[in-house]
């Protein structure tokens, strides 16, 4: 049973002759048709809060029906229902087993109720960590290192409807304009005031910036007013399926100040886009420095227009980084190593159950 889980890894369990009952799946889900392929169950629970009553008796009902003997909760209030819904089960029905999925560097606080409600809770008996980063910051905060895998996530496939010349024109950008774009919320941990600080210390007339994301920051605010850069600023806000506009971009950057690992920045790879991030948490374990992107220091404008300065004036370096990103994110961040990650997790669990056995035997 996978909570929130991506179409690809649920389309990838069913091909490896895995029965999935996938709830509230984030992207469409198209079944094989080999007569092989284990069988789809999809439902679907309205709720986000950890405590809502009503999603963990819906979640109680679809365990008694579906008997899982694995529940991966991919978002913190869904381990927390899962960790509710299974406070009782019947006799007759064995109580199955619950993954994690953790996506921060922040610690588990050992007073906190609500990390005991979710990534504390003795009956968690694994954990997902998208990046070592995430990792590390688990094993700080306690947990067995025998049940914290690293497991970089896995984005849904950019589908660009429209060319990167009509992107522009609707940006009122042109072909020859050299455009750094970013995809977060804005917000301080992203970075994105990091971002316009370099920009206004290149003052660069080709270069053109590029702001997908909603959110409200004062400090990004008044920086966007900015003499130097206001009229090439695009600030677009939320945008739908913004990988899709990506490859309107010729370079991205990602400037958090934390990170456990950036989905946008998965996607850009994938897209073949050259990329200059901040060594923040797991971004510098996807990013070979001078190979796939340039790597700065955060909270360095100086640092972070340097990058973007010395890939402006080198296309070839920009075209070869892109070339070896697109790479590094099949080899690291694709749906079938992701399902293949996931599933030695699950088998690990299921070995798990029976040492007990074994060792009374």
């Amino acid at each position: 049973m996978l909570l929130y889980p991506q179409g690809q890894v649920v389309e990838q369990l069913l091909g490896r002759g895995h029965s999935v009952c996938a709830i509230n799946c984030v992207s469409a889900v198209h079944p094989p048709s080999e007569p092989q392929a284990g069988e789809l169950s999809l439902e679907h629970i309205v709720g986000e809060k950890k405590l809502n009553l009503r999603a963990i008796q819906q979640l109680r009902d679809i365990i008694r029906k579906f008997r899982p003997e694995v529940i991966h909760a991919f978002t913190t209030f869904t381990l927390a229902w899962s960790l509710f819904a299974t406070a009782r089960m019947p006799r007759s029905q064995k109580r199955p087993s619950i993954v994690s999925f953790r996506g921060i560097t922040r610690p588990l606080k050992r007073w906190d109720p609500s990390d005991w409600m979710s990534f504390k809770h003795p009956r968690v008996a694994w954990h997902a960590c998208e990046s070592e980063a995430v990792q590390q910051s688990m094993l700080r905060s306690g947990c067995d290192s025998k049940k914290c895998n690293v497991v970089y996530n896995c984005v849904t496939p950019a589908v660009p409807c429209e060319s990167r010349k009509a992107i522009r024109a609707r940006w009122q950008l042109s072909n020859d304009d050299f455009v750094v774009g970013t995809v977060a919320l804005i917000r301080p941990v992203k970075g994105v005031d990091i971002l316009l600080e370099s920009a206004i210390r290149l003052d660069n007339s080709r270069m053109r910036w590029v702001i997908i994301g909603s959110g409200n920051d004062p400090v990004t605010n008044e920086l966007a007013q900015h003499p130097k850069i206001a009229k090439e600023l695009r600030m677009l806000g939320k945008i739908n399926s913004a990988a899709n506009y990506l490859h309107a971009f010729d370079l991205f950057v990602m400037p958090s100040r934390s990170e456990g690992l950036c989905r946008s920045l998965i996607e850009a790879m994938e897209q073949g886009l050259p990329s200059v991030v901040s060594d923040a948490g797991g971004m510098k374990e996807l990013i070979r420095h001078g190979q796939d992107g340039l790597i700065v220091p955060k909270e360095s404008p100086a640092a972070l227009a340097k990058a973007i300065q010395r890939l402006y004036e080198d296309e070839p370096l920009r075209r070869a980084m892109g070339e070896s990103a697109r790479t590094r994110a099949e080899e690291l961040c694709s749906s079938k190593v992701f399902t293949d990650r996931l599933e030695a997790i699950y088998h690990g669990v299921e070995e798990q159950k029976k040492s007990p056995k074994r060792a009374a035997a």
